[in-house]
């Protein structure tokens, strides 16, 4: 529906950009269409290793895509231009899940038992549907932006760069260390230790984050200048990117909060719920998105996006903390 619909309602979202922007983007669209399944079916490959205590591999795979992009783009920009990185995306995610279907594979070698093929099928759908509803954010985004005016979309992209990193960083060091850790967890029904790790680092995490946040919104103005302030990229840009900077830091830690939250809840099979919070952040970033646009532009945006992600870290301890509760009881 997407693909079919997407060549009639790009120049809708899009208004104000030639045909070639369109044809590009429609191209990418058509490239990136079996991403959301690959990365559902790496997640689901990824807890079956987990769950065997193989968490090795669900480490070092990600790395793979990485190198793909690094690999891909080097050698194939000049003949592909842009077209390169959806590629080298799907390229990447083809070959991590490739990867943890075959180790998976290997763990059940013996096959698959009615009951499991079942239980696999009722998590896949609700975690192909949260990837599908997160990464509509993105877009949802990126096309309001579009409607604030010429350029305001590259300035979007520009301020989410430097904050995305950190965020990322984060979020794959802290994941790496204790998703085994909480998986084992689980699997040995430890809940209470559960419940105070889970406590222990989401403190961890705010209480990190603040040097970071406070450095980040200092110095915005002077980051966004050292980093893209060159050749086309005038002052006015600079000031433009740094305000919407300053409204994404907020962010930092309620994204890496809610990863985790969500992997948590991932292991313990309340995929469901994540679906029902995705669906929920698409709502609520469309209606902060309208708000925010009509009070400060491209950057009530920014301030949207920071406001969604506050939201669902909140939601979803909420929920795990009542879960953790009933377990106790």
């Amino acid at each position: 529906l997407v693909l079919t619909g997407g060549y009639f309602f790009l120049p809708l979202f899009f208004p104000g950009y030639d045909a070639s922007f369109h044809s590009l983007m429609y191209r990418s669209l058509w490239i990136l269409a079996p991403f959301p399944f690959l990365i559902s079916l790496g997640v689901l490959c990824k807890a079956q290793l987990d769950a065997a205590g193989k968490y090795l591999y669900g480490t070092l795979t990600p790395a793979i895509t990485v190198c793909v992009l690094l690999v891909f783009i080097t050698m194939t920009s000049p003949q592909l231009g842009v077209l390169c990185l959806p590629i080298a995306i799907l390229i990447g995610a083809s070959v991590e899940g490739t990867c943890l279907g075959y180790f998976s594979s290997i763990k059940w070698k013996g096959g698959l038992s009615k009951p499991l093929q079942r239980d696999l099928l009722k998590a896949f759908a609700p975690i192909m549907g949260a990837s599908l509803f997160m990464g509509s954010t993105i877009f949802v985004d990126q096309y309001m932006a579009s409607l604030t005016g010429s350029g305001n979309i590259t300035a979007l992209n520009y301020g989410y760069r430097l904050v995305m990193f950190f965020a990322t960083f984060a979020v794959t060091c802290l994941i790496t260390v204790l998703y085994p850790h909480f998986s084992r967890c689980i699997s040995q029904g430890n809940i209470p230790l559960l419940k105070k790790h889970c406590t222990l680092f989401s403190v961890l995490v705010c209480l990190s984050s603040i040097p970071l946040c406070i450095g980040l919104y200092m110095f915005s103005e002077d980051s966004i200048r050292i980093l893209f302030g060159r050749g086309a990229f005038s002052e006015e840009d600079v000031f433009l990117v740094s305000r919407i900077q300053v409204c994404l830091v907020p962010l930092i830690p309620f994204y890496i909060l809610s990863v985790m939250y969500t992997r948590i809840l991932a292991a313990l099979n309340k995929n469901r719920f994540v679906l029902y919070v995705s669906i929920a952040n698409l709502i609520v970033n469309i209606v902060c998105n309208y708000v925010g646009m009509y009070y400060f532009g491209v950057v009530g945006i920014a301030v949207s996006t920071s406001v969604v992600y506050l939201l669902s870290s909140g939601v979803l301890w909420l929920f795990l903390n009542s879960f953790f509760s009933a377990s106790h009881d």
